[in-house]
């Protein structure tokens, strides 16, 4: 992430998906905040609604980077784990119960 040194304004960073989210705060003092409660909440909802989109970017990214690297890597697909080696090859693992469907913003209690 760039910063401007003329202004304290988030930069958008070329391909990673981010985006500018306009002026950084230049102080910690309460007076001079100017949003209200609701403001802010919208703001981070706003900015919530794209962890989803960045942490798949970011699994991704690990993945390509592992590999490049010269490292094995796991994989789930089709209730099954596999590993993919560098050259292509995938071998199988094991099998796994398959996952569990959730629906964005459902709750689940875990005992």
């Amino acid at each position: 992430m760039r910063l401007d040194s003329a202004s304290p304004r988030r930069q958008t960073n070329d391909g990673a998906g981010c985006t500018d989210f306009g002026t950084l705060p230049t102080s910690a003092d309460p007076n001079e905040v100017t949003d209200t409660m609701t403001e802010r909440d919208a703001k981070i909802d706003y900015l919530e609604q794209a962890i989803p989109e960045l942490a798949s970017a970011a699994v991704t990214q690990a993945y390509y980077a592992s590999l490049a690297a010269g490292n094995d890597v796991m994989v789930v697909e089709n209730g099954a784990i596999y590993e993919v080696s560098p050259d292509g090859r995938r071998t199988y693992v094991k099998a796994v119960e398959p996952s569990i469907p959730v629906e964005p913003g459902a709750r689940r209690i875990v005992r």
